[in-house]
């Protein structure tokens, strides 16, 4: 026997007595080998509250064999619930229900029956049942709403687990998030919320919280393209499951790794990984996994080219499925038939199975399932010559392809806006924490001293005071920046969405690479007080070449240094003259023909550094065309940038970094613009 395996029965030995144990039904279940236990147990309970977590049990185990049977228990078990005043059994019930909808695709449904148990787990202030159902909801509002509900979700399920103390559902909703985020393609955030859950798990809790943990973890790696490292950690927790009989995580772990050599592209042995998972799955009854695993078969076939093998699995999957109960999860089955049989030049059975998908894909809404085969549709069609089919279906692919894309990209950007400021304030929290340790070993020495440092004790806390004030103000004009961000990356993003609707490319892929520039800089420059002039330079050149393609070049601009000034020598706070910048642009030529003009001057004075930023746009103190903006932009840019140079002038002491806004006559010029100057004093860049 291995050391490795020693140390794995050790464990399992600790598991025995293990503090925290997976299997809740509502979250980490851990499927048996069969269900016949469950069905002896429930035949011979005669306590319906025990008779109830019985019928929940087996409705989450019959989610693998019998949708409908799946269901009747639910019902069943909601049913004795009411009988019996159990709340808490009772909104489980409704959420068990909620599961087997959205398995079937059934949105509607699924979306009743979250909220029917959310109403009674609310009205009965029912914390674990309340983080259950909204892990749940985070996951249907993924899919169907791109306003990131599914954030506000996730932290409420959060917040009520940590108020029910539940560690094993906090496990379960990192287990979640992390799920969204890949599915956004945000591999890195999801490894740092699985990371931090396997942080939680204790040596005494049960092992196969881990298990669930790492097979995530693992789906992590895939979508970074660390396969391999995916795999070895798959296959050190093999040994382990092995141990303890657990065929279900055996079979899920052999399924990823066949993922992963799939997507490695070695074929051959995700075969012999995906056999054995089936070989699993398929006599134990686990009818769902075992389709799923022969989908994975069908696609090996398929890359392979052998695809009289593919379309018999996907026909085995298609049958397996409908025996499961609802028709709609055979929607994937039929497009992936229809796909195989038109990459064999088969196109008679595959026009059949492709219409039979679509037709189930439009019933229910199911975007990406829309998008594929209307895609592939359209291709079969525009080869044969049919140009109106083919042109029907490439604008329901186009159309399709756009909503659910629009919805993942703001979602995308919603998560990934929501992780950068998490980040940002759990930094900010810890900085926090360190000064008010710092606090009080500076109280305790005072004290020990007593009152012979009576002097020295007074002296203390003023210096005290005055770093606490700095403090609050460093915080201050942080938060001043973060309600200027949103705003600034929301309107880039809106110019790079516009292209990509039009289908054109290169522009598309001009303006993400500027806009991944512009990010790097705005993200490095955010967490400086102080950046050399050429840093921001170089970002508001980025920003104004965004805008200029936004605004199809309706605008020009112009950046002067003035000469004696080295613009890596000399320092300025980031992102102040961009809200001045944007005003001219959104608004300051809006009522102009002419084609606006922006210059921006840096110019070195005796005693200081002085920017001019102006423009020919409709003036300061003109008033401006009805309808055009909102009367309070310009005013709300004005006092978030006095307050950031007060705060600013505040905290350093020196000299007074100032501010003037006025109007900017040009002979023979329409409009008067606005002329925007900043006056800093001589700052030298902090040393990297």
């Amino acid at each position: 026997m291995n050391r490795t395996t020693l140390i794995w029965l050790f464990v399992i030995i600790l598991a025995t007595d293990a503090k925290l144990r997976a299997g809740d039904v509502r979250g980490l279940y851990n499927f048996g080998s069969n269900i016949q236990p469950l069905n002896a147990q429930l035949k011979e309970a005669t306590d319906y509250q025990i008779k109830t977590q019985i019928l929940l049990e087996l409705s989450r185990f019959n989610q693998q064999i019998s949708i409908h049977k799946a269901l009747a228990y639910a019902r069943e078990a909601g049913h004795l619930a009411e009988l019996t005043g159990n709340m808490k059994a009772l909104a489980s019930a409704l959420l068990m229900q909620a599961q087997v909808f959205s398995i079937g695709f059934v949105v509607d449904s699924a979306g009743h029956y979250l909220d029917e148990a959310y109403k009674v787990a609310s009205k009965h202030k029912l914390l674990t049942e309340l983080g259950y159902i909204l892990s749940w909801k985070a996951i249907e509002s993924l899919y169907h709403n791109d306003q990131g509900l599914f954030f506000q979700d996730i932290r409420q399920s959060e917040m009520y687990f940590k108020n029910a103390k539940n560690k094993e559902g906090l496990l379960f909703m990192l287990y979640t998030q992390s799920r969204i985020y890949i599915s956004l393609g945000l591999a890195e955030q999801a490894e740092k919320i699985v990371e931090k859950g396997l942080s939680m798990i204790n040596a005494d809790d049960d092992p196969l919280l881990r298990i669930f943990l790492n097979q995530r973890l693992s789906e992590v790696y895939g979508a970074m393209g660390n396969y391999d490292k995916g795999m070895a950690l798959l296959e050190d927790d093999l040994i382990f499951i092995r141990l303890t009989g657990n065929k279900f995580h055996e079979a899920s772990n052999l399924r990823l790794i066949g993922i992963l050599l799939i997507n490695k592209g070695e074929f051959g042995k995700a075969l012999d990984y995906l056999y054995k998972a089936y070989e699993i799955c398929y006599p134990a009854g686990l009818k769902r996994s075992a389709a799923d695993i022969l989908t994975l078969l069908s696609n090996v076939y398929r890359k392979t080219k052998n695809y009289d093998l593919s379309i018999l699995m996907n026909h085995q999957a298609l049958q397996m499925r409908r025996e499961l109960g609802f028709s709609t999860i055979c929607m994937s089955s039929m497009i992936n038939l229809g796909y195989v049989f038109s990459v064999a030049q088969r196109i008679d059975s595959a026009e059949v199975w492709l219409r039979k998908g679509y037709k189930m894909a439009l019933a229910f809404g199911h975007d990406p399932s829309i998008a594929r085969v209307t895609g592939i549709l359209s291709e079969i069609y525009a080869k044969q010559g049919k140009n109106k089919d083919a042109l029907y279906f490439f604008k329901a692919y186009k159309d399709a392809e756009t909503r659910h894309n629009t919805n993942t990209r703001r979602n995308s950007f919603l998560a990934l806006n929501e992780s950068m400021e998490a980040n940002r304030l759990e930094a900010l929290a810890n900085e926090y924490s360190r000064e008010n340790q710092n606090r009080l070993f500076q109280i305790y020495i005072g004290i020990g001293l007593g009152l012979l440092l009576l002097l020295s004790g007074l002296l203390a806390v003023q210096v005290h005071q005055v770093k606490e004030r700095q403090k609050t103000s460093r915080l201050r004009e942080i938060l001043l920046r973060l309600q200027m961000n949103p705003h600034f990356i929301f309107n880039a993003l809106i110019a790079i969405q516009s292209f990509i609707y039009r289908n054109n490319p290169m522009e598309a892929s001009r303006f993400l690479n500027g806009f991944s520039s512009l990010i790097r800089l705005f993200l490095t420059s955010s967490q400086s007080d102080f950046i050399p002039v050429s840093e921001d330079i170089s970002i508001i050149q980025h920003y104004l070449d965004i805008q200029k393609l936004r605004y199809e070049e309706k605008f020009d601009y112009k950046v002067t240094i003035g000469p004696g000034l080295n613009p890596r020598a000399v320092a300025i706070p980031p992102m102040l003259t961009q809200p001045f910048l944007e005003n001219a642009i959104e608004h300051g030529f809006s009522g102009i023909k002419e084609r606006g003009l922006l210059e921006i001057f840096y110019s070195q004075e005796k005693s200081g550094l002085k920017i001019t930023v102006c423009d020919n746009g409709i003036g300061f103190r003109n008033p401006k065309p009805a309808g055009r903006f909102l009367p309070d932009h310009q005013p709300m840019a004005m006092s978030i940038t006095r307050e950031r140079l007060k705060i600013l002038n505040s905290r350093y002491g020196r000299k007074n970094i100032q501010l003037t806004v006025t109007d900017n006559p040009m002979p023979g010029w329409p409009f008067p613009g606005t002329k925007v100057i900043f006056f800093i004093p001589n700052v030298k860049p902090e040393k990297t």
